[in-house]
């Protein structure tokens, strides 16, 4: 009903939609993972993967409903409206390998690969390709197309125009033995936030150059992700939706503009 109603009013100054902002990183990672927002629940798994399926068929039915209700070119370009979603991406790497007395114990490597998929990958393939892996999230399986909980919806398939792209830094993953243990183990692993706090496990990468919030200012990051949407995702159109560094002096901020 909500669509309905903004769409039928504006669609005619509008020929960009975005249905929905962060849906994995923000919406489940932060309000049902991290517990650090509404509705600020911690690891529960449970929730969260009710909420991802519920999230991709809102925007599925929200792109029907726009593209149904708005086929106008506002602004004379030759082509109708077109609808996306904005979407948090992030560069990983894994941590610094966990060691004691020297021998590596875990190289963080896995939990970094887990975290990329759940995090950057798996909405955009359900709305791209129709993909609902639910075996990963059970099994930690990667795209296993073979198992019968790797589901496709062909009416999930193709409902993006374009994907709108916030980018704001490289995250390191190490394994942690309270995510792996949880519901929420699909989401890969964790990651230090603030990377000027040495952490006692060393997983921090302090030398970096980082804001104000402690987040690494990665740049090439960027370009990883925009060729990432090309070459996986049929050359979708990006757009950088989200991208800005938190400096109270500002001393960083112009040379972090023109290397984005």
């Amino acid at each position: 009903k909500f669509v309905t109603r903004v769409v039928s009013e504006l669609k005619n100054q509008v020929d960009y939609w975005i249905t929905i902002n962060e849906p994995v990183a923000s919406i489940i990672g932060v309000g049902y993972i991290a517990g650090l927002s509404p509705p600020g629940f911690f690891l529960d798994g449970n929730r969260a993967k009710i909420v991802l399926h519920n999230l991709i068929e809102a925007h599925v039915r929200a792109y029907n409903k726009i593209t149904a209700l708005d086929d106008i070119d506002a602004d004379g370009d030759g082509f109708p409206s077109r609808v996306g979603f904005a979407h948090l991406m992030m560069a990983v790497s894994p941590a610094k390998p966990t060691k004691i007395l020297g021998v590596t114990i875990k190289d963080n490597a896995k939990a970094a690969k887990n975290f990329d998929y759940f995090i950057n990958d798996y909405f955009v393939n359900a709305v791209t390709n129709g993909e609902e892996d639910l075996n990963y999230l059970n099994t930690l399986q990667i795209h296993n197309k073979d198992s019968k909980d790797f589901i496709i919806h062909d009416d999930w398939k193709d409902k993006v125009d374009f994907i709108g792209l916030d980018y704001y830094r490289r995250v390191y993953i190490y394994y942690s033995p309270i995510v792996a243990f949880s519901s929420a183990r699909f989401v890969g692993g964790a990651l230090v936030n603030d990377l000027s706090i040495q952490d006692k496990k060393n997983h921090s990468r302090p030398n970096q150059i980082l804001n104000d919030l402690g987040w690494e200012i990665y740049p090439e990051g960027l370009y990883h992700l925009i060729m990432r949407v090309k070459n996986q995702w049929n050359n979708k159109p990006v757009f950088i939706t989200e991208n800005g560094v938190a400096d109270k002096s500002d001393k960083y901020r112009a040379p972090f503009i023109v290397a984005h």
